[in-house]
């Protein structure tokens, strides 16, 4: 527990600190540049000198954004390891599951049919499951193809269109990142009522 604990508050703060960096040091030096532009007297540069200005401006704001969905993508995949992780040493600690049973739980339908046969949990019942579905399928979508496929829609379909491309994650990270901890937390209260 003291472990589990350890894990959630190093994730929380990994949290933080990508909060912190995207708002501070994206988002916040493209306001700073804009501001600084917007109060520069345009009347003392050339033509050429204010082109090279919106030019950097609009380079650094370009690549920002890159680096902020870089960085989203990364953050959810990273969430939704430590949820398969986390899952997996929690059923570990059963002592219910054999080897083989904990390898393939990297699969859901295999996650789900342990949870019901061992322990009589329906996954569906969990707090975030849902979260944890559409975190799951929008991991498996920015790994393999960076486009929304078909199990992705299903999952948030008010969300999702298919084949769209998958940009612009810092807020569905923000939505979704706290689903894994509800999960595991809600999940290991489940199994200790029933051992």
């Amino acid at each position: 527990a003291d472990r589990t604990r350890i894990q959630i508050d190093t994730l929380k703060i990994l949290y933080l600190n990508t909060d912190t960096f995207v708002k501070d040091h994206l988002e916040g030096q493209i306001a700073k540049m804009m501001d600084e532009f917007n109060r520069t007297d345009l009347k003392k540069y050339s033509e050429d000198d204010i082109s090279i200005i919106r030019d950097d401006l609009s380079n650094y704001y370009g690549l920002s954004q890159e680096t902020k969905q870089t960085l989203s993508n990364y953050m959810i995949v990273a969430a939704f390891s430590y949820y398969e992780k986390g899952i997996k040493r929690l059923l570990e600690l059963t002592g219910k599951l054999s080897a083989k049973d904990l390898f393939n739980c990297y699969k859901e339908k295999e996650i789900t049919k342990h949870l019901k046969s061992k322990f009589t949990i329906d996954i569906i019942t969990i707090n975030s499951y849902i979260k944890i579905e559409e975190l799951r399928c929008l991991n498996n979508d920015i790994k393999h193809n960076g486009f929304v496929g078909s199990n992705l829609v299903a999952s948030n379909p008010t969300k999702w269109h298919l084949d769209q491309a998958i940009n612009d994650t810092y807020p569905d990270f923000e939505r979704l990142m706290d689903a894994p901890f509800e999960f595991l937390i809600d999940l290991a209260d489940k199994i200790e009522n029933i051992l």
